[in-house]
This record gives structure tokens, C-alpha cells and sequence, in this order.
């Protein structure tokens, strides 16, 4: 269970936060990706072997693309349900952080390159927590997807998958989630029993929270992705 008052207070201390640039991280690429995948991996998956699949998939149906894999660890154990919250929070606030840098020195030295960002259970909070930040450089984002998210919130248009209701495990905290801005270049996929994005009974057994891996599910997320880079139509800045 989220502690709402810690949960808050690393929010505000992580959108107050702003990231300066240096002079190396403005210089020119030789060479720059058509568009980059910001992968942010779930508990216990630091080599995002949950979460490669679905890059993988995308990077082979358009060519080139890069993979960023967050550097950012997370968590190396998986309690499930009875993961500490606040610990989770503190943590992803780091990835989330590495997350806005990785966009801004991107749109800095490859400004036509177009930014996925992409995260799995885990890796939904650093991705929320990161578009929530008005440090990140919105322009470039093409599409973000997300697996079973901690911040779904049911009825939203970006919601994709079999779930309709529930609340999810991040989403009682009030005023989180996906902003309005970026409604149209998210899929959000939650299915339903997912524990963690409808908060339903947890089991390892009858759960889907891992169903989204080589399913049919990471197919549309590939397609959604590939429509959306080819679209050109990214964020508009003054959006």
C-alpha cells in the first residue's frame, strides 16, 4: 500500500527539480536515430528482459530506431502486492529523472529524432512521473507506451486492452496520471485482473499482469508506435 503523504512529498520534491544541460551534452551526433525507445524495465528486470520483446518487435518492423535502456536499476526484488511503496516512489523518481535528461540531451544533439517513451509495471511509475515533470521537453515525444500501469485510471481515452474499472495500485493517489497533453500518443494497455493497474486480488496464478509479453497486445503497442512515429504529428510546444 502507497503512503499518500510520503508519495506526494517526492512527487513535489521531483517536479520542483530541474535538469541543466552541459556543453557536452549539446554537441552534434555523427550520426542520429530516426526515433529512440526509452525503455524503463519493471522489479527485478534491470536487463529489461520483460520489456525487450516489445522494443525488439518495433525496432525490426521500422528500422532505424534505437533502444535506450534506462541506466537508472530498479528495484532488484519483486514483492508483488507487498512491495513497500514509498520505497518504489524514491526510487523510480531517480529513473524518472534520467528519463527527462535522456529526452532533453537527445532533442539537443538529434532534434529530429523522435522519442518512444515505454514502461512495464514498475517502469509506468518512472514514466508517469517523468511526463508530469514540466523540466521534460514534450516536442519530440512521439508515442508512450505503457504495461499494466501503476497510474491507470479507467474511462481515460488513451486506455487500451480488457480492463474497464478498477483502481490501480498508484492511482489512489489523487492527480496523477497520464496528462492531457499527451492523451493522443499514449496506449495505455491494461488488462483486466491485472493487479497492479486495476487493483484486483493478487495471484500469481490467475494474474495478467505478465500477459502483455509477445501477445497480441504488444503487437497493437508495436503498431500504435510505428503509426505514431510515421505520423511527424508530435507534441506541439505550446500544448
Amino acid at each position: 500500500m502507497l503512503v499518500r503523504v510520503a508519495f506526494l512529498l517526492l512527487v513535489c520534491s521531483l517536479l520542483a527539480r530541474s535538469i541543466p544541460l552541459t556543453p557536452r551534452d549539446n554537441e552534434p551526433r555523427a550520426t542520429c536515430p530516426t526515433y529512440m525507445v526509452i525503455e524503463a524495465p519493471g522489479l527485478a528486470d534491470s536487463a529489461g528482459s520483460w520489456t525487450s520483446p516489445t522494443t525488439n518487435q518495433l525496432l525490426k518492423a521500422l528500422p532505424g530506431g534505437e533502444r535506450y535502456l534506462l541506466k537508472t536499476p530498479p528495484p532488484s526484488s519483486d514483492n508483488g502486492p507487498n512491495s513497500d511503496g514509498a520505497v518504489l516512489i524514491s526510487h523510480a523518481a531517480a529513473g524518472s529523472l534520467e528519463m527527462v535528461q535522456t529526452v532533453a540531451t537527445t532533442f539537443a544533439t538529434c532534434p529530429t529524432t523522435k522519442i518512444v517513451i515505454f514502461g512495464y509495471s514498475y517502469g509506468t511509475i518512472e514514466a508517469i512521473l517523468a511526463l508530469n515533470d514540466p523540466a521534460l521537453v514534450r516536442l519530440p515525444i512521439a508515442a508512450v507506451i505503457m504495461y499494466g500501469n501503476c497510474f491507470w485510471h479507467a474511462g481515460r481515452p488513451e486506455n487500451r486492452g480488457t480492463a474497464t474499472s478498477g483502481t490501480s495500485v498508484c492511482g489512489q493517489a489523487e492527480g496523477l496520471g497520464t496528462p492531457i497533453t499527451f492523451e493522443d500518443v499514449t496506449a495505455d494497455f491494461c488488462l483486466a485482473n491485472d493487479y497492479l493497474c486495476t487493483g484486483a486480488p493478487y495471484s500469481s496464478r490467475a494474474n495478467t499482469h505478465w500477459s502483455y509479453k509477445n501477445s497480441n497486445w504488444q503487437t497493437e503497442a508495436v503498431q500504435f508506435a510505428v503509426d505514431r512515429i510515421k505520423s511527424g504529428n508530435n507534441i506541439p510546444i505550446g500544448v
